[in-house]
């Protein structure tokens, strides 16, 4: 959703599910993955210009290891803290929003989000969640 607050904008939260699935079925065919990141750093950088933190979450079944798991440790990784939502989900409670993590906490969150989706095999379905670093 978009908020409205005076002059400012910001996204509260971007929802991206099966986004990562790329057929490649043309040397021709442009590959998703350097849009999907400048579309979720832009909407992320539009909102910490609004004083806000979006929430990214993304769910995917892994289909391509390599391709998915490059993207999600490198150029996702890159750019946003990663944790695990669902099953996996750590320090959330039902109805607590995550606000001042710790940045100790926020790293464990990131390297257990990496270990899930380094041991992923294909089929498996993951829910991720991810921050902008600021």
């Amino acid at each position: 959703s978009v908020v409205h607050e005076g002059d400012s904008r910001h996204w509260d939260v971007v929802l991206g599910c099966e986004i990562l699935y790329w057929g490649g079925w043309s040397l021709f065919d442009e590959d998703t993955r350097g849009p999907l990141l400048a579309t979720l750093r832009a909407a992320c950088d539009f909102s910490s210009r609004g004083g806000s933190e979006t929430e990214v979450a993304l769910a995917f079944t892994v289909r391509d290891k390599g391709r998915e798991t490059r993207f999600v440790l490198d150029d996702i990784g890159g750019a946003f803290w990663l944790r695990l939502l669902g099953d996996g989900e750590k320090g959330e409670e039902e109805g607590e929003e995550e606000v001042d993590v710790e940045e100790g906490e926020r790293i464990q969150m990131d390297a257990a989000a990496r270990a899930v989706m380094v041991a992923a095999v294909e089929g498996d379905l993951l829910l991720l969640g991810a921050r902008l670093r600021t």
